[in-house]
């Protein structure tokens, strides 16, 4: 049987209510990483902590209780390779059946090698939700000085009203420009969204 991370007599409500969500947004919108966080998902780490110890202090914060399944999940994930939006930032993804909608954390680390890190554990189910996430996220992390910025700042409160204030005024277009450019190098390679011979976008 498939576990979950909600009670039994909440998980059916959520799950159904999770799924209204997801299919009223629209594939193209942008989501944002602030919507997904709160201070209790951001993490400050010092010293020079180890990519494992991260990871799992990370995924510790996450709701829900199967923190063991998301665990391997990502590092399933990672025998693929590394994602990284910045030599200096790193994004770990983890996708669950029992998952109905995205969780994430965020870790900074300023003396590590590697001083961001971020993970997101979602549904196996909605490979659109994934890829806008992601998206948003690498563009977001790019800018060399926001970086910066996050990794000066002192409180988990602070850094998420950093991230809430960037992503409100990021610029539109140049986020759905990105997402266009993921959705067509998967669409050429790997035929997702192909039917009858024809894309479908």
């Amino acid at each position: 049987m498939a576990t979950t991370w909600l009670p039994n007599e909440t998980f059916q409500m959520r799950r159904q209510l999770q799924r209204v969500l997801l299919s009223r947004r629209d594939e193209h919108e942008r989501f944002r990483l602030s919507d997904f966080l709160t201070e209790s998902n951001i993490l400050i780490l010092g010293g020079d902590k180890s990519k494992v110890d991260v990871v799992k202090a990370l995924v510790q914060t996450l709701p829900g209780r199967d923190h063991e399944a998301a665990l391997q999940a990502i590092w399933n994930r990672e025998r693929v390779g590394s994602l990284m939006a910045r030599p200096d930032v790193e994004i770990l993804l983890g996708r669950l059946d029992s998952v109905y909608h995205m969780r994430a954390a965020l870790g900074v680390c300023p003396e590590g090698r590697t001083r961001l890190f971020v993970v997101l554990v979602g549904p196996t189910s909605q490979t659109h939700l994934h890829m806008n996430l992601l998206t948003s996220v690498s563009y977001l992390f790019r800018d060399k000085h926001f970086v910066e910025k996050l990794l000066n700042s002192n409180s988990p409160r602070t850094i998420l009203q950093q991230l809430m204030h960037a992503e409100a005024a990021g610029p539109q277009s140049a986020i759905q420009r990105a997402l266009g450019a993921v959705k067509e190098y998967w669409h050429a390679y790997y035929g997702w969204g192909q039917r009858g011979g024809q894309r479908v976008v």
